[in-house]
């Protein structure tokens, strides 16, 4: 029986529109990999089946060293935007100081 195990890691997707063929792109940028579709549901849906895939495939094969590959910089710098984006519009509609302490309390801490 396979036990549950809860994992604290977020991982980041970046969702692009391509209106031009009409179809949605969803990267998991901590793995660089893509899904593609005409919902932004069913590309986010297919990116995580093909993310389980992925870890799977890689403890499967005692690869779990090759999992995480970043994505090149330029999705991250637009990931980063579009946060950005994001929390400043927050704070300027919020414009008050419990909106910072909000936002410092949420620190995703990396230890190397």
């Amino acid at each position: 029986m396979d036990k549950k195990v809860n994992i604290q890691k977020n991982l980041h997707a970046l969702v692009i529109h391509d209106k031009e063929k009409k179809t949605f792109l969803a990267h998991c940028l901590d793995m660089d990999i893509v899904a593609q579709a005409k919902t932004q549901e069913e590309a986010v849906s297919e990116l995580k089946e093909l993310i389980s895939t992925q870890i799977e495939y890689c403890l499967e094969n005692d690869m779990l060293d090759t999992l995480f590959r970043p994505a090149p910089k330029e999705y991250w710098d637009t990931y980063h935007r579009s946060q950005a984006t994001v929390v400043l519009n927050q704070l300027f509609l919020q414009k008050n100081k419990h909106a910072i302490k909000d936002l410092v309390s949420h620190l995703e801490l990396a230890y190397a």
